[in-house]
């Protein structure tokens, strides 16, 4: 992949720092400029135009960042989305797209329920399956290449299971995509007391890491939180 350079998550508040070239990237989370919209037909995404043309008008090489079809469940969103996610795709041409290797929603007879929150998937080699195909199926929808995002992960490690690492390294290998390394979110797994951050690194297929990013969170009952908040902890940047 092209080398791209640094640069932010897109909020429009962030705006002057694309506008004077203080970044060199922009990524975009989608769904940040959408609205769930309803009708006799049910539900819709509805793009906010005017700020979309706005990002779009930016210099800067463009990501996109998905935070609201995560690739590591079994029950994709109801709600149509991926004409709209072409849509911004035309305009922005990403180098690449990324989601999250995570799950938000669950079925429950013929309901399907929205978590609230993205959720570790159990690291076993069914779900690097599962996820697999998610990503084969996210990349053919958009066009683009697909690289999953590495999880935070809140629970305690399951005897069986695969180690952080070795799970994602499997997932890679598996749908043959690319890696967006979360330091931070490693770095929570790690003082929550799951695999050590570089020792997930060592397992993992770092050739096909595109993209890196840091951030900061803060701390909650006991919990390292993934807050993006607060500056990167000394030890993230070392």
């Amino acid at each position: 992949m092209q080398e791209l350079g640094v640069g932010l998550v897109y909020w429009p508040a962030l705006a002057p720092l694309f506008e004077s070239g203080v970044a060199a990237v922009l990524e975009l989370e989608p769904q940040t400029l959408w609205k769930k919209t309803s009708s006799p037909h049910g539900f819709a995404y509805q793009l906010n135009e005017q700020l979309f043309e706005s990002v779009v008008s930016l210099p800067q090489p463009k990501l996109m960042h998905g935070v609201g079809q995560p690739v590591a469940g079994t029950v994709d969103d109801p709600t149509e989305y991926v004409p709209l996610l072409q849509q911004m795709a035309r305009h922005l041409q990403p180098a690449w797209i990324s989601e999250h290797l995570s799950f938000n929603r669950v079925r429950q007879g013929d309901e399907v329920h929205e978590c609230g929150f993205l959720l570790p998937p159990a690291q076993t080699l069914a779900t690097a399956r599962v996820a697999a195909r998610n990503i084969r199926r996210y990349a053919a929808d958009v066009g683009y290449p697909v690289a999953f995002e590495t999880g935070v992960n809140y629970l305690a490690p399951v005897q069986g299971h695969l180690d952080d690492g070795r799970f994602f390294a499997e997932v890679a290998a598996l749908a043959d995509c690319g890696v967006l390394l979360d330091l931070h979110n490693l770095l929570c797994n790690e003082r929550n007391g799951r695999q050590r951050a570089l020792d997930a690194i060592d397992q993992m297929p770092l050739d096909r890491v595109w993209e890196v990013h840091v951030a900061g969170g803060s701390e909650l009952d006991g919990l390292w939180l993934d807050a993006h908040s607060g500056a990167m902890p000394q030890e993230l940047i070392d």
